[in-house]
């Protein structure tokens, strides 16, 4: 006899939100959004980051998870920066979730 697993856990897609400016400091926010509601004990979801910015000079270094708590189908990774007095080409952060990096 065989009995099919069922894999339900939400699809994740995560688009960019505010766009930082680190003049006056303004965060910028990437945006997760579930399929459906996260399960019991919340969804953890892995992502890689490549940038041009320099953690912790232009602005906050990022964890690499973030936790959206159970029943909530959103989530917000903030990309705080950093104001400084050198003038900085413009930079950037790319978000995708663990092992599946887009490509070019």
């Amino acid at each position: 006899m065989t009995t099919p697993i069922a894999d339900n856990e939400p699809l994740v897609a995560i688009a960019p939100g505010v766009t930082p400016q680190e003049e006056g400091e303004i965060p910028g926010t990437f945006d997760l959004t579930l399929t459906q509601p996260a399960p019991a004990g919340g969804l953890v979801v892995d992502y890689e980051v490549e940038r041009t910015a320099t953690p912790g000079d232009d602005d906050e270094p990022l964890t690499g998870n973030i936790l959206i708590p159970a029943g909530a189908n959103r989530g917000t990774i903030e990309v705080a920066t950093f104001d400084d007095v050198f003038i900085d080409p413009d930079e950037t952060v790319i978000f995708w979730r663990k092992g599946r990096k887009p490509s070019n």
